[in-house]
């Protein structure tokens, strides 16, 4: 795909590579988006925070979240700082798997960074406490959200 764009006298930039990691991670194909992640770095050009959120979500939606965590330090180790959106898309695969000390764990690196949480973090982790039966856990989340001032 790439080859024929050069054939035609147009370059591939940081955006088009990022549409295709978004593209393969709409369908959860992880191999796939790191394809176009290599690519993308082989051809010298650096992807952006929001390339790895989607390579993350790749990972997510591949059903593969400790590989999503590792792209999630990947980025950090690149320079960029996780926003709250970064951390919900790595927040929902752990809801998804009911792990509750995964989704914790997150708000505890959240906390470390200076990311203050939303209410899509917070949601997050109820679902996680809910999908692991975790009743308790989900009382201290929900009295949480009551402190940080957000609805649920």
């Amino acid at each position: 795909w790439c080859s024929r764009m050069r054939s035609m006298g147009i370059l591939p930039t940081v955006t088009t590579y990022s549409t295709m990691v978004d593209a393969c991670a709409k369908g959860g194909d992880i191999e796939g988006a790191e394809m176009w992640m290599e690519s993308m770095e082989a051809s010298g050009l650096q992807p952006k925070a929001v390339t790895y959120s989607s390579m993350v979500d790749a990972c997510i939606k591949g059903g593969d979240p400790k590989r999503a965590h590792q792209w999630h330090l990947r980025m950090q180790a690149k320079g960029f700082k996780p926003s709250a959106y970064s951390f919900s898309v790595l927040m929902n695969g752990f809801a998804k798997a009911g792990n509750v000390d995964g989704a914790t764990g997150l708000l505890s690196e959240m906390a470390r960074l200076g990311v203050k949480p939303n209410i899509v973090i917070y949601s997050g982790l109820l679902h996680a406490c809910t999908v692991a039966r975790k009743v308790k856990v989900a009382e201290q989340v929900f009295q949480q959200i009551r402190v940080d001032g957000l609805k649920p």
